[in-house]
């Protein structure tokens, strides 16, 4: 199964502290209901000249790293996933040559 934490950028676009706090329980408990509740968010306050600061990412590695998942519940009830469209971005050049490829195909 594979570990879910989300992650909240931008927030540096809400003025105010009680939008900001508003923002990210709404959040954190759609986040919930979406995967399992309990599931962990990180916040990034924002860019500063065109990155994220230093520490909040040294942060979000260590947090990343020490880090215990819950089981996803929803995965367990749904073992399958209907695809709407498809497309593959393999190059046709390597299906007309007959070598080995990876072809990389995409489901939404």
């Amino acid at each position: 199964m594979p570990s879910v934490m989300g992650v909240l950028t931008h927030l540096d676009m809400l003025k105010s502290n009680k939008q900001l706090k508003k923002t990210k329980k709404t959040l954190k408990h759609r986040f919930w209901t979406e995967v399992y509740a309990g599931a962990k968010l990180f916040y990034l306050s924002g860019l500063l000249h065109g990155e994220y600061l230093r520490n909040e990412v040294k942060n979000l590695g260590r947090f990343i790293s020490v880090m215990k998942f819950g089981p996803l519940t929803w995965r367990s009830t749904h073992p399958y996933i209907v695809g709407m469209s498809d497309f593959s971005t393999t190059f046709s050049h390597s299906l007309f040559l007959g070598t080995m490829y990876n072809c990389n195909c995409h489901f939404h």
